[in-house]
């Protein structure tokens, strides 16, 4: 069974290749091919339809249709049923699609996909587990993460301050900031509390500091990219393309949904190639 992951906005496409199935003699016809989607939790047919009906397409024995929408943390089972061949066969192949906007990935499967030339489905998983720990690896580098969301954050300082240190950023904007319950007045006029910059530092204006523990500091904030420097997909980019050539080479596979069992312990090599290294140090988290 063939799994594909993607973002909810994603539009993916995906291909069956029927040869092994098909006879010497036997074709498939175009018109006959059936493409149908079920939602695994639920058993209903999705609405909007995650695959494009108008998309269908068949190249020799491969079988080709686009993936679209999907609900955000579902997965759904997809059918591929060739309908009856010229020999009045039928054959089907199932799809595993799991729609998840909170990948924590820095570049998707399929741009890797094209960089290295692959236009099938089959090394999706090892793909995605590259690239899931390709993410994982330059985010402990720089110690920050690099999506877009809301945070919420709770700090211990071990020094009275009056300057906080978030660990994502670039900041858009801060909820609130509360010190040991008491919750501090965004800066306005001359009752500004406290000023955020971009590049996450909170810095009290009131007089005051951050306390030390065991007293508390949480903000909650908008910080990250809303899309990937270019340079970071880069830098992903070229250690999985590295990391995938490498397990091609030595045969290693990855086999199992979601596993996450790839593990870069070679990965140093690659982090030590020029461009990777100067950008982890780009965006290393900074300390005051």
């Amino acid at each position: 069974m063939v799994n594909i992951f993607k973002q909810v906005a994603e539009v993916k496409t995906a291909s069956i290749d029927f040869s092994p199935v098909l006879s010497s003699s036997e074709t498939i016809t175009v018109g006959n091919i059936t493409v149908s989607v079920i939602d695994v939790v639920s058993g209903a047919t999705p609405s909007p339809s995650v695959v494009s009906s108008g998309s269908i397409g068949l190249s020799g024995n491969i079988i080709s249709f686009r993936i679209q929408n999907g609900v955000d943390s579902n997965a759904y089972k997809i059918v591929v049923n060739t309908g009856l061949t010229n020999l009045l066969n039928k054959h089907e192949e199932d799809l595993i699609l799991v729609v998840n906007d909170d990948l924590q990935i820095l570049i998707t499967v399929d741009e890797i996909k094209r960089g290295l030339s692959i236009t099938d489905t089959s090394k999706d998983i090892l793909l995605f587990d590259l690239v899931k720990a390709a993410t994982d690896f330059m985010e402990k580098a720089t110690n920050r993460t690099f999506t877009f969301k809301t945070y919420t954050e709770t700090s211990y300082p071990e020094t009275r301050e009056t300057t906080l240190l978030l660990n994502n950023f670039p900041v858009e904007s801060v909820t609130s900031v509360v010190i040991d319950g008491i919750t501090l007045d965004e800066a306005v006029g001359t009752l500004a509390n406290y000023v955020t910059e971009t590049e996450g530092v909170i810095r009290r204006t009131d007089g005051g500091s951050f306390p030390v523990a065991p007293y508390k500091t949480t903000v909650v904030y908008k910080a990250g990219f809303t899309a990937v420097p270019e340079d970071v997909r880069n830098a992903v980019r070229k250690i999985v393309s590295w990391e995938f050539m490498k397990r091609q080479r030595e045969g290693i596979k990855t086999e199992q949904l979601g596993s996450y069992r790839v593990t870069f312990k070679d990965i140093l090599l690659s982090a030590q190639d020029e461009m990777v290294g100067k950008v982890i140090e780009r965006y290393r988290k900074r300390v005051l």
